[in-house]
């Protein structure tokens, strides 16, 4: 559980290399209307502040949870690591997960446990990844929650029967195809057989 007043829901910390992959991320965050940081979202706001002490109030205090995208770039470059530090000062703070890692590749990042639970992002598509935040959020999408209930499989009443809604179908497909072979005119003739040999024909009449 997070304690903190916080003005994003998520902050996406990575490095320039995965850059169009996280921004895919915010994309999908945005048509949500979920409240997030991304740092060319927020360029005007940041505009003329210092960035050490800006960036330190994002990922430490400001975000309910920190996305980070973990890969070797990640790990070298100044900018992320000190968006990190920040993420896990602000991780001591909290009851519960507050850093969500997504996985670029292997690379061992100092201060986050091999025991933390992680998604990969390569086995899982941007929008994967979105989704998930998603519902880590509470605010599962809508096209999710749709694609599920369309899948839910249809319970039968207790009185179905599969015999009788057969014969039932059946002679519905007997008196269309009788009725377009009356229009069609003479010459043609239609048979349908019923289980135990029982059968039907008829035959169009001239116009």
């Amino acid at each position: 559980m997070n304690t903190k007043d916080h003005t994003y829901e998520a902050a996406l910390s990575f490095a320039g290399e995965q850059r169009e992959y996280a921004q895919r991320v915010a994309a999908g965050l945005e048509t949500a209307g979920v409240p997030y940081f991304y740092d060319e979202r927020a360029a005007i706001a940041m505009w003329g502040e210092d960035l050490v002490i800006y960036l330190d109030r994002v990922y430490r205090r400001g975000s309910r949870f920190v996305v980070v995208f973990v890969s070797a770039a990640y790990a070298t470059k100044v900018w992320p690591r000190a968006e990190f530090r920040s993420a896990l000062a602000g991780a001591i703070e909290e009851k519960g997960p507050y850093i969500l890692p997504v996985r670029f590749d292997d690379t061992e990042l100092p201060g986050l446990l091999p025991t933390v639970g992680y998604l990969d992002a390569r086995r899982t598509p941007r929008e994967g990844i979105a989704a998930a935040l998603l519902e880590k959020l509470g605010r599962a999408s809508p096209q999710v929650e749709n694609r599920t209930s369309t899948r839910m499989p249809r319970v039968s009443p207790a009185d179905f029967n599969p015999y009788a809604e057969t014969q039932r179908a059946f002679g519905e497909i007997r008196e269309v195809l009788s009725q377009r072979a009356q229009k069609l005119g003479s010459g043609l003739v239609g048979h349908a057989e019923e289980r135990g040999g029982r059968g039907r024909s008829w035959c169009g009449s001239s116009t």
